[in-house]
């Protein structure tokens, strides 16, 4: 018998992240693998965007203010597949960027982010040079 993310042709478990390592081990004096990018994050969550779902000042603002003054990749993504076999979510990056979070992804939900969607983030902080 198939488990369902074979059923629907979606990687829940050990996604291939190659492609990406080799990039940064040969560009990068200190590569960062993409797994601690996309997997390892110390700030991840649900981000409320709509707000029917925000209760009382539980908005995005609230949710981003731990990261101000920071600066480094982010990460906006989409809930994409779950697989109950295996428990887990599969997730669908929709946006990277780099930066100061706090206000990057607050202008990323007030202009670009459609409100029937849930956003979740993550963000890992890094220099600069290391983040473009």
């Amino acid at each position: 018998m198939m488990t369902s993310c074979e059923d629907h042709n979606f990687p829940c478990q050990n996604p291939d992240y190659g492609d990406f390592d080799k990039i940064a081990a040969t560009e990068l004096a200190k590569p960062i693998a993409a797994n601690v990018l996309v997997n390892e994050s110390e700030f991840c969550m649900m981000i409320p965007v709509n707000e029917d779902w925000v209760i009382g000042d539980l908005n995005h603002s609230l949710f981003l203010k731990t990261l101000r003054g920071q600066s480094g990749l982010y990460h906006l993504w989409v809930d994409y597949e779950a697989c109950g076999d295996h428990g887990t979510h599969t997730m669908v990056c929709a946006y990277v960027g780099k930066g100061p979070p706090e206000n990057r992804v607050a202008s990323h939900i007030k202009t670009k982010w459609p409100r029937s969607s849930f956003l979740y983030a993550t963000f890992t902080p890094m220099e600069n040079r290391l983040a473009k």
